[in-house]
């Protein structure tokens, strides 16, 4: 209580808003009984109990209630019961004295987030609400100020159903399209992306398609129905290097729509454009006719079963839609969550008292419960099912003395580490002359790298690596001039056919195309890398391995055919003062 005494006082002070999340979620126990000795009693039966039950239940789920401030200021767990999955009578009691709590200490419970579980949903519905696909309430009265308090399934989890429906059923078919959303298009260009070895932009492997060992990652899920999903197999159908693909445009727009839908429920970032930026007064009524429509095509996907005919025993497939299915919680779920946020985006907005000018749509999901997770798995080293003895004591530190010091897994499900790759180009070249002259003498007994052929699907990947590197490359660039020869202009122009890739992909018009003369550099890189590190299965047993293969990179460039543009820069250089620019880039 006393850190919620905290939080109120600084409510009170205005150093934060009042609003916030109510975050509810299990975690799954090891069954045990363990001796308190400060308690003097024994900890691992279940703390919620049935009336109805005699015998006390061994405890199999840990159950946490967390508090997340609508302005992202603080975020506190509220309490937590051992349970043997709860239902939806108990569970919402549960609610019910939370949100009372909470009320006491000035802190306005906004909305509730948990997953898709029956039990969560049927909680809800005891509650006031009234989760279905036609005629939804999509929240109840809070039962001491009765204002609206809504319900948000957690997008994650949902698109996690939708993923698994396409797995289990393999085909979804939508209307106005003439083909069905194919699980095998993705298996097809996984296919042909492991037997290249390039990827053309996505982040697929066999892990993504194979789910069923890694269900609960959320990242899996999104990277497989994602924009760089549906960018890499229309480039695929454009190949036709597999029959499979022929058919895939609805794929496409399926992942397209579920991207959308999904960088929607996830804005976090005041810098962010497009789908993943706030919502706000301005973009309002835009983002909220093109998330109903998006659910409007969800509500109409249907699959294919088999029935069977009671009078004559015999099976056929029919088409039957989903959302009035045993299949339908990914679409009541994102259904019940859109609706929430617009109405609750609408009522912060229009309130008289500070309103609220930027939404952020990540507060209301379950994320911040996943790394809380992690870190009581985490504490007194790695334990996927600690005991409730165990949860007592951790919980105890995490919440009361609030140590520090320990970071989260990587492999938890919900990840809300980034980590971006950075490429370090030098401008200068070696300036240790000896290894030079060394390594050229090396190279001069070798005779020249064979010939490796790079079809156009393993160019279009490349140029879409140049453009990347030249982007990264162009900020330590100081000569403007020289600068704008990193990429593609009328002077340096690249072939239209290695750069349709970056075209597909290329929505927002932030991608940049390299330079013709940036590519040929890319592509000797990648031979030379293919002969001397593919080709031989090994590292050159040398020192400097990086200068050894820029110089054979080098030897394979035409450098007087490189970077036209800056052929009148030259001019403008004393190269007894400076180092030629073009030699620089290269």
């Amino acid at each position: 209580m006393g850190v919620i005494k905290s939080i109120q006082k600084n409510i009170q002070e205005k150093k934060y808003g009042p609003e916030c999340m109510l975050l509810l979620d299990e975690m799954s126990l090891k069954k045990a009984l363990g001796y308190d000795p400060k308690l003097k009693n024994y900890i691992g039966v279940c703390t919620i109990t049935d009336p109805e039950e005699q015998e006390e239940i061994l405890a199999t789920q840990l159950l946490v209630f967390m508090l997340v401030s609508l302005d992202g200021l603080w975020r506190q767990p509220l309490g937590y019961w051992f349970t043997h999955h709860e239902n939806a009578s108990n569970l919402s009691n549960l609610v019910d004295e939370g949100l009372r709590l909470t009320h006491e200490n000035d802190i306005e419970i906004a909305g509730i987030v948990f997953d898709g579980a029956a039990t969560n949903i049927a909680m809800s519905n005891k509650m006031g609400a009234n989760l279905c696909i036609q005629n939804m309430k999509n929240w109840f009265h809070h039962p001491v100020t009765h204002a609206k308090v809504y319900i948000f399934p957690d997008a994650c989890h949902m698109l996690k159903l939708v993923r698994n429906l396409l797995g289990e059923k393999e085909e979804l078919f939508l209307d106005g399209f003439e083909h069905p959303v194919k699980m095998v298009h993705f298996k097809a260009l996984v296919e042909h992306q492991e037997e290249t070895g390039f990827r053309s932009g996505n982040r697929l492997t066999w892990e993504h398609v194979n789910y069923q060992n890694h269900i609960m990652k959320v990242l899996y899920a999104t990277q497989l129905l994602s924009g760089s999903s549906a960018s890499s197999l229309e480039d695929a159908k454009i190949d036709g290097f597999d029959p499979r693909l022929d058919d895939c445009e609805t794929t496409v727009y399926f992942c397209r729509m579920i991207d959308k839908l999904f960088d929607f429920c996830n804005s976090r970032s005041p810098k962010a454009t497009g789908q993943r930026a706030a919502l706000t007064p301005e973009n309002y009524d835009r983002k909220k006719e093109e998330m109903l429509g998006i659910i409007s095509v969800l509500e109409k996907i249907r699959v294919k079963e088999q029935q069977v005919d009671k009078k004559t025993k015999t099976t056929k497939t029919v088409e039957s839609a989903v959302a009035i299915g045993n299949k339908k919680t990914c679409i009541l779920g994102f259904k019940t969550t859109v609706n929430s946020i617009f109405d609750l985006a609408r009522q912060l907005f229009d309130r008289k008292d500070n309103p609220t000018t930027k939404f952020y749509t990540y507060l209301v999901q379950q994320d911040y419960l996943e790394p809380f997770f992690s870190l009581i798995r985490h504490h007194d080293g790695w334990k996927d099912n600690p005991t409730p003895l165990q949860i007592k004591y951790i919980m105890r530190k995490l919440i009361v003395i609030k140590c520090g010091g320990l970071s989260t897994s990587l492999h938890m499900n919900c990840s809300t580490v980034h980590i971006d790759m950075e490429i370090e180009i030098s401008e200068d070249l070696p300036d240790n002359m000896e290894v030079i002259v060394e390594l050229a003498e090396q190279l001069s007994g070798e005779q020249t790298s064979q010939v490796v052929v790079l079809d156009k699907f393993k160019r279009r990947v490349l140029c879409h690596i140049g453009g990347y590197v030249a982007n990264k490359l162009a900020p330590q660039v100081g000569c403007h001039v020289c600068k704008a020869a990193l990429f593609n202009s009328e002077g340096d122009k690249l072939d239209p056919a290695d750069e349709r890739l970056i075209k597909i992909k290329d929505k927002g018009g932030k991608l940049k195309s390299p330079s013709n003369s940036t590519f040929n550099v890319i592509l000797k890189a990648e031979e030379v890398f293919q002969t001397e590190i593919i080709g031989k299965k090994r590292s050159p047993v040398i020192e400097k391995v990086n200068d050894y293969l820029t110089l054979k990179v080098i030897r394979l460039l035409d450098t007087s055919k490189l970077f036209p543009t800056l052929d009148s820069h030259a001019l403008q250089q004393n190269p007894a003062l400076e180092d030629v620019h073009s030699v620089v880039l290269i």
